[in-house]
């Protein structure tokens, strides 16, 4: 090879692998627009939502496999979550501030069971 189609391999190489960090770096930043989460009071999570609590419980319950798709979700707050908030309330209250600030809000997930065919 030529001194000339060494720098040029070189040259390529490298932007090759600026190209790859960049893409890596665009797909993690897709995960989560916390400005998109609380907009309404619906007690299904939009796909911010979602993402938000997702990472928000996996990083306190050390565990990924969350599935909050089509699932109802309530909010509540104080000792033994004593008041009942709306999604807004959350996210205007705690969610979209403590996430800016790269803080945690204490989020619990109580499952409840879903009720058989027979009404139990």
């Amino acid at each position: 090879m030529l001194d000339g189609d060494v720098n040029i391999l070189d040259a390529t190489m490298k932007l090759l692998t600026i190209l790859l960090i960049l893409s890596i770096n665009i797909c993690l930043a897709q995960e989560i627009q916390v400005d998109s989460c609380g907009l309404n009071n619906s007690a299904e999570l939009n796909k911010f939502e979602i993402q938000y609590f997702k990472q928000e419980l996996s990083k306190q319950l050390k565990r990924n496999n969350f599935d909050l798709i089509d699932k109802k979700i309530g909010f509540a707050y104080g000792n033994f979550g004593k008041k009942i908030i709306t999604k807004q309330e959350y996210f205007d209250s705690w969610g979209r501030s403590y996430f800016n600030n790269n803080s945690h809000v204490v989020n619990q997930l109580i499952s409840r069971p879903l009720k058989s065919s027979d009404g139990r």
